[in-house]
């Protein structure tokens, strides 16, 4: 099965969510300010109900790479 999915609105993100009930959930993002900009309530909703674990530096500007888990 997928253990990757690319997702670029809230319904689609819920969607693969829903579908993974019960497991370990990860959410991968770079490029916040982008991604604030262009997807904005995508952006929204992982900001609401996910935190950061863990942030990798960038090597271009806003890129560092941050690596969400569910809200407790």
């Amino acid at each position: 099965g997928e253990t990757y999915f690319f997702v670029r609105s809230p319904e689609r993100f819920q969607v693969v969510v829903d579908a993974h009930r019960g497991k370990r959930i990860y959410i991968v993002t770079t490029f916040p300010r982008l991604l604030r900009l262009e997807l904005a309530a995508l952006a929204n909703r992982i900001e609401q109900h996910w935190r950061v674990e863990r942030t990798f530096p960038a090597t271009v500007g806003d890129g560092a790479i941050a690596v969400w888990a569910p809200s407790r």
